[in-house]
Formats: C-alpha cells, sequence, structure tokens
C-alpha cells in the first residue's frame, strides 16, 4: 500500500466543486476529525500503489486510468492513515452505487463515466477496502434526525466498526474459544453478544445510541424492511407503552418516526442493518428533544 501522506501538489480547494468543499469541510470537522482523517481528492495509485495496480488482469486503457484518476474522499484511520472508506461524490450524475455497481440517474457529457465508476468500485472490492458512490440524497442532514445525521455518516461509522473487527478478529476468536471450552455453546453464544456490544462501541453512531436509550429507555427494534416499489427502504419506527385491559396487555404508540432510505451498500443485508440503526437513531433522537431530556 503506498504511503497516502504524499499530497503535495494537490490542492484541493482548486479542485473540488463547491458541493465536495461542502462535504468535506463537514468530514473534516468536529463531527468526525476525532476519529478519522479525510483525504480530498487523492490518487488511486497514492491508495494502492503503483506496482499493485500494474499487476490487475484489466485492459491497458483501463490501467491507464486507474494511474491517473483520483478518488473524491477518502477515509482513513488516524493513527496509521490506512484507508477504511473511499467515497465518490456523483453530484453530476445524481447516481449511487449498490451491490458494487454504478446506477447513474442523470445523463452527462462523459459516455464512460459508468464505466469508470464501475471500475473503481471493482478494484476497491479486491483491494478489500469499501467504497461507496454517494449523491446530494446521501449528504443531506436528515429532518428526522434532527439534522444531525445523514446516510453518509452511517457508512463511515460503519467503515470504522468493521475495520475493529478485522483488527480483534484473532482475540474475538479466542474469546468464543475459550467460552465454549468452559461453559460449552451457551457460553459462546454469551461471548459472542458480548463481542457484538464490543464492536457497536467502536462505532460513534452506536455509542451515541447507547447514550440516547439510557435517556430515554426505549427498548431495541429490527424491522426487516424489504425495498419498496421505488426501491428505498421505508419503515415507521414506533415508541408504545405497555398497559392492561382485562388482563391483555395493549401496547399503544406514543410516538412514531417514519424513516426512508435508499439501499446502497454493497454487503448482503447490510442495507437492512444500517436502515435500523438509523431508524432507532432518529426516534430516540426524537424521543430526547420531546422529552427535553
Amino acid at each position: 500500500m503506498a504511503g497516502l501522506c504524499e499530497l503535495s501538489g494537490w490542492i484541493w480547494c482548486e479542485i473540488l466543486s463547491e458541493a465536495e468543499k461542502e462535504l468535506f469541510q463537514r468530514l473534516d470537522s468536529t463531527v468526525w476529525k476525532r476519529f478519522v482523517n479525510v483525504y480530498p481528492q487523492l490518487p488511486l495509485r497514492n491508495i494502492f500503489g503503483y506496482d499493485e495496480l500494474m499487476k490487475l488482469e484489466e485492459t491497458t486503457r483501463a490501467k491507464e486510468f486507474l494511474l491517473k484518476t483520483a478518488i473524491d474522499f477518502v477515509v482513513c484511520e488516524p493513527k496509521n492513515d490506512e484507508p477504511i472508506l473511499l467515497i465518490e461524490f456523483d453530484g453530476i450524475g445524481k447516481g449511487f452505487s449498490r451491490e458494487g455497481r454504478y446506477i447513474q440517474k442523470n445523463a452527462v457529457e462523459d459516455p464512460y463515466r459508468s464505466l469508470k465508476l464501475d471500475l473503481k468500485l471493482k478494484v476497491s472490492k479486491l483491494f478489500s477496502i469499501p467504497m461507496v458512490v454517494i449523491s446530494f440524497e446521501e449528504n443531506e442532514l436528515l429532518q428526522e434526525a434532527e439534522e444531525l445525521i445523514n446516510v453518509l455518516d452511517l457508512f463511515i461509522g460503519d467503515a470504522i466498526e468493521k475495520r475493529a473487527m478485522k483488527e480483534n478478529y484473532n482475540d474475538y476468536l479466542q474469546m468464543i474459544s475459550e467460552a465454549f471450552e468452559w461453559g460449552g455453546q451457551e457460553a459462546a453464544d454469551a461471548a459472542m453478544n458480548e463481542i457484538d456490544f464490543i464492536q457497536e462501541q467502536h462505532n460513534p453512531i452506536h455509542r451515541k445510541l447507547h447514550e440516547l436509550r439510557k435517556l430515554t429507555r426505549s427498548g431495541n427494534q429490527f424491522h426487516f424492511t424489504k425495498p419498496d416499489a421505488d426501491g428505498y427502504l421505508t419503515e415507521v419506527f414506533h415508541y408504545g407503552i405497555d398497559s392492561w385491559d382485562e388482563s391483555e396487555v395493549i401496547t399503544k404508540d406514543s410516538l412514531a418516526v417514519k424513516v426512508r432510505m435508499r439501499p446502497i451498500e454493497s454487503l448482503d443485508n447490510e442495507d437492512i442493518f444500517l436502515f435500523n440503526l438509523l431508524g432507532e437513531y432518529c426516534l430516540n433522537v426524537k424521543l430526547k428533544r420531546i422529552w427535553n431530556l
């Protein structure tokens, strides 16, 4: 992996569009600065290395493109600048990535735009670094979350969590193995639940949700939502109060929030977990505000 600090000559303010500048300034602000380093317009050869790109089984023209092109935003571990997420902002084409492919919405002058972005997505997958293509929709602050987060924040938090899983994988395996030796499958299952909790603590959004739940005392909920006719995940997240009526428990909704998200992740079932995280976050933020906690 090439060093990411070789940034001389790349003056981002002269390269980025106004929308991209706004996005970078938010990512580089106190929102994420404590958790990640973000580099704009980083050459692909800086990320993967010239020699590694040349080894790819691609056409000469495709390799030439890869050596010349850059990634809009590279999210890196702060301690070693290892990339954990690549972001392409498609303000012009209003496209997005889904299942590792680029889906273009608006016609653009470049007839090879889809091929280029598909190639970037393919290469990032080969090097095991997640990449997403987003448009304005994923970058808009969500009204349901009191304009505190957007969908892109979910991807960054998830990337941090996955990097921690990769780094601690062997330790987790040892925890499960030792638990099984002491108490069988029941103890191993308990260890896995503990690992899930530990993992979530690496994700700033999960941590914030845990803090909110302590205030609101709301329970967990999970919706196995499928995309609607327009391709969106849409669900109403409820906070209910149980009451008794002639020995029957009746749940009355005291508050609800409707959340809508366009599936964009490339991993199987990843969308549904991020969607539920978003829904619970929005619900608890609303509970905190309404109850003035």
